[in-house]
């Protein structure tokens, strides 16, 4: 379908293209796509999306939660056992997904 290769692709890129370009000089040659698992009883279980500090480098794209995915707003609250799907900057990938990671699965 026409749609599916739109709504992860260009449309994401543009966005997080745009958020982290006004105040740098270069532009990001390429994006990638991280899937991370949200483990019951971490930091993030129970968090709202607005309450958590993104790395500056990161646009949440969906939530996948069983079955469905969710389109996330401030207000939609992260539970365990959900997987954040997020798109970064290839080249702070590492970076990204260590400090995510760790607190996907860190217990408070």
């Amino acid at each position: 379908m026409w749609w599916s290769t739109c709504w992860w692709g260009p449309i994401y890129e543009s966005l997080l293209r745009r958020m982290t370009t006004k105040n740098r000089l270069q532009a990001i040659h390429r994006m990638d796509r991280l899937e991370l698992p949200v483990y019951a009883g971490s930091v993030l279980d129970g968090m709202a999306v607005r309450d958590f500090k993104w790395p500056k480098e990161t646009l949440l794209m969906a939530i996948r939660r069983g079955e469905d995915s969710l389109l996330p707003h401030g207000d939609t609250v992260i539970h365990g056992g959900d997987t954040l799907v997020i798109l970064t900057d290839a080249s702070r990938r590492a970076a990204v997904r260590k400090r995510l990671h760790e607190l996907a699965e860190k217990n408070e």
